[in-house]
């Protein structure tokens, strides 16, 4: 694949993905309904960058739990909001 190929095929990417601010309320909406979130059940909302969502969340005082979960010697967190 040529370089402006792979440069289009980015930005089609990228057009899809919801604002910053969208992503963080939509995980924030997950958690309060207490969903245990990862980044499979979110990545059908366009979201990537589920651990820097996350950081951003607990940054404005939310208190979020990390579940670490290892499968195939992959270490997968989730997310859940605490008490």
């Amino acid at each position: 694949m040529k370089r402006y190929e792979l440069l289009k095929k980015r930005r089609e990417v990228q057009e899809t993905l919801e604002p910053t601010g969208n992503q963080e309320k939509i995980v924030l909406k997950m958690l309060r309904a207490g969903k245990t979130v990862s980044r499979f059940t979110v990545r059908p909302y366009g979201i990537e960058r589920l651990s820097d969502r996350i950081f951003k969340l607990k940054a404005r005082g939310f208190k979020i739990d990390t579940i670490m979960i290892r499968k195939n010697n992959k270490n997968f967190a989730n997310y859940k909001l605490g008490a």
